[in-house]
């Protein structure tokens, strides 16, 4: 973590609380988590990661991805995007301002039709039932067909509705974040 990524994800909190859904980035506890089914050894990879907010996701993963891989982040508030350009000069990484439902049209935008590995920070709890029906369609026709896709939750709240979009193969608790986490790894149906 960068100096001052806590204060400006917090201000950020306070002003748009339906799109950061917590006070503080994540840990590097749930990092490790979020990024465990990335496959090291796998060449040519593309990742996505919907909600970057300061990049703690996004740090740790670019440490395992192998150096012919490609992160593109997605992130919609323009004051975390802009903290992430500033922080993260890694030519694997591409940062994107935009909203996660549009992803099929981003990733055609890159010429990319399928990605390996989604990871989302987005706060489903805060999402209506539609716009979590896109974002859900939008991995749905994101992801490669062995592809997979980690979501944590700070409360099983859209459990149930995560399980009738995508087979969950492992369901974890990160109690070392602040708050604790739930992380869902799931495949497509």
């Amino acid at each position: 973590m960068y100096k001052g990524d806590r204060s400006i994800f917090f201000r950020e909190s306070l002003s748009n609380w339906r799109d950061t859904g917590s006070i503080m980035p994540s840990s590097n506890f749930l990092a490790r988590r979020m990024a465990q089914p990335i496959g090291e050894n796998e060449t040519k990879l593309v990742v996505v990661e919907l909600g970057p907010g300061t990049g703690a996701f996004t740090r740790f993963t670019l440490n395992i991805l192998p150096s012919d891989a490609r992160l593109i982040t997605i992130e919609m508030n323009p004051v975390l995007k802009q903290r992430l350009s500033q922080n993260i000069s890694d030519p694997r990484c591409e940062i994107v301002a935009g909203d996660a439902s549009d992803l099929p049209k981003i990733l055609a935008e890159k010429g990319i039709a399928k990605v390996d590995y989604i990871i989302s920070g987005i706060p489903l709890g805060n999402l209506d039932e539609v716009s979590r029906k896109k974002l859900y369609n939008a991995v749905k026709m994101s992801l490669k067909k062995d592809g997979v896709y980690t979501q944590f939750q700070y409360f099983m709240a859209n459990f149930a509705e995560i399980k009738k979009h995508f087979s969950v193969t492992h369901l974890a608790w990160e109690w070392r974040n602040i708050p604790p986490a739930f992380v869902y790894t799931c495949k497509l149906l």
